[in-house]
């Protein structure tokens, strides 16, 4: 029953199926105008070029923020991610994700 009871609380998100496959423009633009609630913590998959790299980030399209990943990206290149949404913060104008996973066509 512990070990049941752990691993629910710890899913595994690159099993989860995305509720929305987006295009990044269309995404911010409904956490923008409000209209992005049910995103909230759910994993969502959408693709963007890499315009900064950090040692525990990776930002695409200058406005969505991955955090605490492990991805091999190289900069100005188009990837495909899907990821847990974590918000939108109204200060940065950024999109925050975690849990992400790069998607190989």
């Amino acid at each position: 029953f512990f070990v049941y009871y752990t691993k629910s609380l710890n899913p595994d998100y690159t099993e989860i199926e995305p509720i929305n496959i987006s295009d990044i423009n269309e995404l911010f633009w409904r956490f923008q105008v409000g209209e992005a609630e049910e995103f909230l913590y759910q994993v969502i998959q959408f693709d963007g070029v890499v315009t900064k790299i950090d040692s525990s980030t990776i930002v695409l399209n200058h406005r969505v923020v991955l955090q605490d990943t492990v991805l091999k990206a190289i900069q100005d290149q188009k990837i495909t991610i899907k990821g847990r949404c974590l918000g939108y913060d109204d200060i940065s104008k950024k999109i925050k994700f975690d849990h992400v996973n790069q998607i190989t066509n």
